[in-house]
């Protein structure tokens, strides 16, 4: 193994209550109700555009891309107060620099928000590519972004884990050959993740530290 990829929310970062929080923002501006957004947590990883069109199709296609617009704007003002690193995390991208990996991120997000994300935790020093979604190309479970992540580290995909919270992040790796591993303290359930198959699941960031110094050792 020669490199790491990460997932960004729920997997290194807690986004959860950002995201839930800017959804409602939007709904309410829209005058429609927050309980709207309930069904947010199960579409995390999805490309925003995605998650508008599953959770509001009854609303014009322009109405909705402007609800989009408005989630952009105000995601960053509400994430500074809300969105924080799960704790262990900075001390397990330590870990893996010590040993030698190349890590990278690989997010649902735009491209813009995952560097505005990634500048908000700390984050720009610790990893060495950023990877979100670019305009014209397909989001998660699609491995477009995946794949980006992988040439920028100028690794094989049989070189690198794939870590995420999504069975989303599992299909792109299962898709280009990279072995994955889930943590389970993210947004989608255990036995959601268990059903695509990972290679290994891990319950915590000590877990997944141990399981990645366990790997370079063999």
């Amino acid at each position: 193994m020669r490199a790491i990829i990460f997932d960004l929310d729920g997997t290194l970062a807690d986004s959860r209550a950002a995201i839930l929080h800017t959804w409602r923002l939007c709904l309410s501006e829209a005058g429609l109700p927050g309980s709207r957004a309930l069904g947010i947590a199960e579409l995390v990883g999805l490309p925003l555009v995605e998650c508008f069109e599953r959770l509001l199709p009854e609303l014009e296609p322009a109405a909705r891309m402007s609800m989009v617009s408005r989630y952009r704007q105000l995601y960053p003002e509400v994430a500074a107060s809300h969105e924080r690193l799960f704790e262990g995390i900075v001390e397990l991208l330590q870990t893996c620099r010590q040993a030698g990996l190349q890590l990278a991120i690989a997010t649902g997000k735009s491209q813009q928000g995952a560097l505005n994300s990634v500048r908000r935790l700390a984050l720009q020093t610790r990893v060495d590519a950023v990877h979100g979604i670019l305009p014209g190309t397909p989001g998660k479970p699609h491995p477009a972004v995946l794949e980006r992540a992988l040439a920028a580290l100028q690794v094989e995909p049989e070189q690198a884990l794939m870590v995420g919270d999504t069975e989303y992040d599992l299909h792109m790796a299962h898709t280009l050959g990279t072995p994955s591993c889930a943590v389970s303290w993210g947004v989608h359930s255990r036995e959601r993740l268990q059903a695509q198959g990972p290679g290994w699941m891990c319950d915590s960031v000590a877990e997944l530290e141990a399981l990645i110094e366990g790997l370079l050792a063999t």
